[in-house]
């Protein structure tokens, strides 16, 4: 991920936090963030305006009551017909699984499991060749866990 933080200027990116949920990571300025719950927890969607058609960059929020690593909640809750494991990765000292749609949209997809929640990160773009990489990697690279209150 280190390459990742070269390729982009991010002199003048901002940081998303959230304390509800406890986590934080930086994103471009000028992007837009929108917070929205679902039927499974939160989802934070960061897209670029300039560039919609580029598709978006989702963080999403699970309760994970069972405490699963993300391997765990992978094998046991994600459907997996187009999804592929590219292999394991660290987000904020959390063993985390990197996965690959082989569809049209999702191209990546990061399950972290820390203590009671599971955090999903995701690039999504129509079609996936337009996902912008490079910022879906400094946005991973720069997610922490922070602690949420009680």
């Amino acid at each position: 991920l280190d390459s990742a933080k070269q390729a982009v200027n991010t002199d003048d990116w901002k940081t998303y936090r959230n304390e509800r949920y406890g986590f934080e990571f930086n994103y471009p300025k000028g992007w837009k963030v929108l917070d929205t719950p679902d039927a499974f927890g939160m989802v934070v969607k960061i897209t670029n305006p300039s560039a919609p058609k580029v598709g978006e960059i989702t963080v999403g929020y699970r309760d994970n009551p069972d405490r699963l690593t993300g391997r765990q909640w992978f094998d046991a809750k994600v459907f997996r017909t187009e999804r592929q494991i590219i292999g394991e990765i660290v987000v904020d000292g959390v063993y985390a699984l990197e996965t690959e749609d082989s569809g049209i949209n999702t191209l990546t997809t990061v399950y972290a499991g820390k203590k009671d929640s599971l955090v999903t990160i995701s690039t999504v773009s129509y079609p996936k060749e337009l996902a912008d990489i490079e910022n879906f990697k400094y946005i991973l690279s720069t997610f922490r866990f922070i602690p949420a209150p009680n």
